[in-house]
């Protein structure tokens, strides 16, 4: 048994990113010289390896499924294995982020932080108010308390919501919104809703309504079953044969056509 057998506070001042098992070398303070002393101080090369202790994830049985890749400059606990100053292990971040902390103060009740790394804009946490919420770089899945699921993508540019039946997707100028058998699309200037066997088109202007078997149109104020009646009455009133008015046949004829379009285009 050696020396060292409690617990020790150092400062990681070198990763493995070759191998890329989480071993590191830590300054040990106590031990090796402290970071700010050139006193008794070890150079790092000189410092021996340490290496994680692994938490209880199992993968297989070759081993931990968890692994964080240590970072440099941040000061973590040590022990040694048998007290020998050589075989230092670390477990434990000495420190919390303060952005994680400045989080937490926000929501303080119940919040959990699974995974934070501020240096890649990468978060994992809860809290009671929001809920569950994954977010990289401003691209985020948040799943509400209330069982909604919120989908979106830096700055708020379009997003995908999901609220029972109800799958909404939008970006800055769209919108599409789906209601068991209704589907609304909008836009700035105009949009589409399927409800069953209506589909119904509309922009600033114009209408078009398609139900079962009828079509309504309108632009403006005007419908086409009204522009259509007009022109088959101007017909009527206007059209002769070698100078003669139309025969009643032929008025017969035009009448039917003005039923006809009322049939086609009843509102």
């Amino acid at each position: 048994m050696g020396d060292f057998n409690g617990e020790y506070q150092g400062i990681i001042e070198e990763v493995d990113l070759d191998n890329a098992n989480g071993r590191c070398r830590i300054r040990v303070f106590g031990v090796y010289g402290h970071y700010l002393s050139d006193q008794n101080k070890i150079p790092t090369n000189k410092l021996p390896w340490a290496y994680p202790i692994a938490t209880t994830q199992f993968s297989s049985k070759d081993g931990s499924g968890q692994l964080s890749i240590p970072k440099k400059g941040i000061k973590v606990r040590v022990t040694f294995e048998n007290g020998d100053h050589m075989h230092p292990r670390y477990y434990a971040c000495e420190e919390i982020d303060p952005v994680v902390i400045d989080k937490a103060k926000e929501q303080p009740e119940n919040f959990h932080s699974f995974f934070w790394d501020t240096d890649q804009d990468f978060k994992f946490y809860f809290t009671k108010g929001s809920g569950l919420m994954l977010d990289y770089k401003g691209a985020q899945i948040n799943i509400q308390p209330n069982g909604t699921i919120h989908i979106e993508v830096p700055d708020e540019k379009s997003s995908i919501t999901l609220q029972g039946d109800v799958i909404t997707s939008k970006n800055d100028d769209s919108r599409v919104v789906i209601d068991g058998n209704k589907i609304t699309a909008k836009n700035k200037q105009s949009n589409v809703v399927l409800d069953g066997d209506d589909i119904t088109m509309k922009n600033s202007d114009s209408t078009i309504k398609m139900t079962g078997g009828s079509v309504s149109i309108k632009n403006g104020k005007t419908s086409l079953k009204t522009i259509l009646n007009k022109m088959i009455m101007m017909y009527m009133k206007t059209t002769t044969i070698d100078g003669k008015p139309l025969s009643p046949a032929s008025l017969k004829d035009a009448a039917d056509s003005i039923l006809e379009v009322n049939k086609i285009f009843n509102k």
